[in-house]
């Protein structure tokens, strides 16, 4: 289990904010949704897709194949609550014209799905789609105080499990275990919140 969806991970954050000290959680990918329920003092995103992706095959055999091969393009989709590769989406919006709501709408979400976008590893618009996108839902995060702020993540949570079934009822199955982390960060927080008095 990852440190950030332990409950104990959440309540060190806490005491900390509790003991007036400043907690800065940096360089947070989507997990940064799930740990602003602490209310840490300060929180930043960061997009490093392409850092986390290193692997050795990737210089195997260089002599043959000289090229590095990046990661697979991948767009975040707010109301999911992770990054989803690009043909999936591309999919999903074919079959789902409703999805399009889901990806959230700034100007790099309309570059992106332009017909004559070419996506790739190198790609700005996928990072910086996200930095719009979580910006917009850490914003609204932070609007709201402790059971209400509890209430909200949980929703969204809830929100991006229920969208998971329904791609799956349409026909198609994403990467496996894409939604593996939903659970774990609702029962972190539900847990938190009982300790919180919240519930």
């Amino acid at each position: 289990m990852r440190i950030s969806t332990e409950p104990k991970f959440l309540k060190f954050i806490d005491v900390l904010s509790q003991n007036e000290f400043e907690v800065i959680l940096g360089y947070l990918n989507s997990e940064s949704i799930l740990l602003s329920l602490a209310n840490p003092s300060i929180l930043t995103i960061g997009t490093f897709e392409n850092k986390r992706c290193f692997d050795f095959k990737n210089y195997e055999n260089m002599d043959e194949h000289p090229t590095i091969q990046g990661p697979k393009p991948r767009v975040f989709i707010p109301e999911l609550l992770n990054w989803i590769k690009y043909p999936y989406i591309l999919r999903l919006l074919e079959k789902m014209p409703e999805f399009r709501v889901k990806v959230g709408n700034n100007e790099c979400s309309e570059i992106m799905f332009d017909h004559y976008y070419k996506e790739g590893p190198n790609k700005k618009e996928p990072y910086l789609h996200y930095l719009v996108e979580g910006s917009r839902q850490l914003r609204e995060i932070n609007n709201r105080d402790d059971k209400e702020r509890y209430q909200y993540i949980s929703n969204l949570i809830q929100t991006a499990i229920e969208g998971y079934s329904e791609i799956e009822k349409k026909g198609i199955v994403l990467e496996p275990g894409i939604d593996s982390h939903l659970r774990p960060w609702l029962t972190a927080a539900n847990l938190f919140a009982e300790e919180k008095g919240w519930t």
